[in-house]
């Protein structure tokens, strides 16, 4: 980051009404934003606030560790008996402003109060970039191999240019002002800043996985990220100084592979921790990985780069899951147990807040015989796709069920300590420990610290009491407390 100079910029933003669902906005802005600095990115000049903006304490953070990725709008009661504390939405900007400066909040009015009702945090992310704020209306897609194809060969055998393939993906490709997304950061953040009679939404990620040439385009100089981060950043300070801004999730740095190239994802990561850190107040990461395991070995490279540039701020995961094959019994009891691994393995690394996504997903096909879309599942429960015109109903799976003793048994917990990959211990206020313990068949020792009789509570619920000498870990992990003698 290369300072040159210090200016002056713009003049006061006119404020957008905030009264009303649908709201027809004044003519072009003028973008304001306090004393800065000037960067050179990509050879063009950007003009950047410093100093200005207060970053959120991870003090604030702590009250909602576990999430969920999608459906509040539907099954806010299901989350909320599941024992999910903040979940994450998109924020459509294609949906919201279709047309250049006219709002219809009706879509987003409903997630955040539904999830201000149900005592649920909200995290929004931008997605879905409307046509008329592109340079190029017509892009669907970023001009990359990946995401394009040939048309058949005309008549003289050439091959015509690549053309992209269409796509309902949420696409950021080079806008014709930036100053119009950072625009509209500003409303959501106001709007949503709980003063307003909105609700409140008071975490915003800026873009999603921008590594992903679908959601992205990575590969245009002239659509750097950095843009998108700094203006989206100060649009949303100015609208609300008190919310809390999250980066672009990084795809998985250690098993990202396919369309979000391993050395994309790494280059990004230097460029955002080395330079970038002014403009956001949360790390955030995705993983993937086919076993719970690779949480580890991601958020310890995440901490690894935070360290060598010391960056001191929260991690969260915003995205993980498990996507399982054949759908059998043993299938979901699998997912149910990856459930409680993947959280429990990322809180023992220090990531604050993880999200499994998706709350709700497709049915399969044994699930819903005619309509279910494959033999993978994901998601802690199913609902009907909507092309078969049934009523919106929730279906849990063994996944949600083991979701919900999790948040039962942990949630409110002030520090988790790793013992081992497969041990970990979870402090809550006014109880004893919680260990959460699972390990090779009869082979992995207990912790030391515990001792006499233990109440045992297995990843569906089901509980005993037995002594301590008497259990024996397995691949199903163990929810495992001290009791009172004389209990």
């Amino acid at each position: 980051m290369s300072c040159v100079g210090r200016v002056q910029l713009g003049k006061a933003l006119p404020r957008a009404a905030q009264d009303g669902a649908k709201v027809v906005g004044e003519s072009k802005r003028v973008s304001r934003a306090p004393t800065g600095h000037v960067l050179l990115i990509s050879g063009a000049i950007l003009f950047v606030a410093s100093g200005s903006y207060a970053q959120s304490s991870s003090r604030d953070t702590l009250k909602s560790r576990f999430g969920v990725q999608g459906g509040i709008e539907k099954f806010s009661q299901e989350m909320r008996k599941a024992g999910v504390e903040i979940v994450r939405e998109w924020i459509v900007w294609d949906q919201i402003e279709r047309v250049e400066n006219q709002y219809d909040w009706l879509a987003m009015d409903e997630k955040v109060k539904k999830a201000n009702a149900a005592g649920i945090e909200i995290l929004g992310y931008f997605v879905n970039m409307p046509p008329w704020a592109k340079k190029r209306p017509k892009d669907l897609e970023p001009a990359s191999p990946i995401n394009q194809k040939y048309p058949p060969k005309n008549k003289g055998g050439q091959k015509p240019p690549l053309v992209s393939k269409k796509t309902q993906t949420c696409d950021f490709c080079e806008p014709k002002d930036i100053n119009d997304f950072k625009e509209f950061a500003r409303h959501v953040a106001e709007r949503y800043d709980g003063l307003h009679g909105h609700g409140q939404m008071k975490y915003i990620e800026v873009l999603n996985e921008v590594t992903v040439p679908e959601f992205f385009d990575i590969k245009n100089p002239d659509n750097p990220y950095e843009r998108w981060l700094v203006n989206g950043y100060q649009g949303i300070k100015e609208g609300n100084p008190h919310a809390t801004v999250l980066i672009a999730a990084f795809f998985d740095p250690i098993d990202s592979s396919g369309n979000s190239p391993r050395i994309f994802v790494r280059q990004l990561i230097e460029r955002m921790l080395r330079d970038y850190t002014p403009f956001y107040d949360i790390v955030s990461f995705h993983s993937y990985s086919q076993k719970s395991d690779g949480i580890i070995r991601t958020a310890q490279y995440i901490k690894e780069r935070m360290q060598a540039y010391n960056v001191n701020k929260p991690m969260w995961i915003t995205e993980t899951s498990s996507v399982i094959g054949i759908n059998s019994a043993a299938d979901h009891e699998q997912m149910a147990k990856e459930v409680i691994k993947r959280y429990v393995r990322a809180f023992g690394e220090g990531v604050e807040k993880v999200f499994w996504f998706p709350f709700v997903g497709l049915p399969t096909s044994k699930e819903d015989p005619g309509y279910g879309s494959s033999s993978k599942f994901y998601g802690l429960g199913w609902d009907f796709p909507k092309k078969t015109g049934r009523d919106t109903q929730f279906h849990p799976r063994q996944a949600y069920y083991a979701y919900r003793v999790m948040t039962a048994k942990l949630s409110g917990f002030r520090s988790a300590k790793k013992i081992s990959d497969s041990q970990y211990e979870f402090i809550l206020p006014n109880k004893k420990p919680v260990y959460v313990l699972w390990g090779a068949s009869g082979r992995s020792p207990l912790p030391a610290g515990l001792n006499g009789e233990v109440k045992v509570t297995d990843y569906l619920g089901n509980e005993a009491i037995k002594p301590v000498s008497g259990l024996v870990l397995t691949d199903s992990p163990l929810f495992v407390e001290e009791v009172a003698k004389g209990h």
